[in-house]
């Protein structure tokens, strides 16, 4: 009786842990200000701009002049970085997006 009881603290204490775990990793996915159109932005440099395609989770480049886009960095345009709140949403939104396209 006492070997039962301490295997069901055990495993019903795995699942709290896991359910937690998978609470906290979408929990930062889910946020819409993240990935939101409004705050896509990434960086600036002359007349591009580097923005997150937020339906594919991808960075891209847009031209402000010409109005054109293009997922290959422009020659010149620096490297830049992308706060890993912004990068685990990307990851998440690809994986989606992925899925939702196979």
């Amino acid at each position: 009786e006492n070997l039962r009881m301490k295997q069901s603290m055990i495993s019903s204490s795995k699942n709290k842990s896991s359910t937690s775990a998978a609470t906290r990793s979408t929990s930062t996915t889910t946020n819409p200000q993240i990935l939101s159109p409004a705050n896509n932005l990434l960086a600036e440099q002359g007349q591009y701009q580097a923005l997150i395609d937020t339906t594919r989770g991808r960075i891209y480049y847009h031209n402000k002049n010409t109005r054109e886009s293009t997922w290959t960095r422009p020659a010149g345009f620096p490297e830049f970085k992308v706060s890993a709140s912004k990068r685990v949403a990307m990851e998440a939104q690809f994986q989606r997006y992925t899925e939702w396209h196979d």
